[in-house]
């Protein structure tokens, strides 16, 4: 169903071979040591697309945590669990937050000499059982 996977796992075990040590969008690298094993594939593969994700979103979190004051005084970032941020704020103040969140988080990457996003999904609720997306 998705054709260029065999193509990026092709590229990841090339870089593999030739010097164990990958390198993601934003700089961050990463050197594989354990034996050569379906394992270490399975880790190499995966170590890109997770650890650019979390760059970008521990960068936009620093902005973010900078820019919340300028949006409303009582808005706090309350928790993070693995890629996902909770952010507290009054329901009058819900839509400057969002886009402050949006303006923050969703930045373009260059990726193999493309510009990507990796979009943010935005959801508000009371409470977890009544989250529902935010357009």
């Amino acid at each position: 169903r998705f054709p260029a996977i065999r193509g990026w796992h092709t590229l990841v075990e090339g870089q593999l071979r030739r010097s164990r040590v990958l390198v993601t969008p934003v700089g961050r690298k990463r050197t594989f040591f354990g034996r050569w094993s379906d394992d270490l594939l399975r880790e190499a593969y995966a170590y890109v697309p997770q650890s650019t994700v979390a760059d970008v979103l521990n960068r936009g979190l620093v902005d973010l945590w900078h820019a919340l004051p300028g949006v409303d005084h009582e808005a706090r970032l309350a928790l993070t669990v693995h890629d996902s941020v909770v952010v507290e704020c009054r329901p009058s103040h819900v839509q400057p937050v969002a886009r402050a969140i949006r303006r923050c988080v969703e930045r373009p990457i260059e990726v193999h000499r493309r510009e990507c996003l990796i979009p943010c999904d935005l959801m508000m609720g009371d409470n977890w059982d009544a989250l529902v997306p935010l357009t």
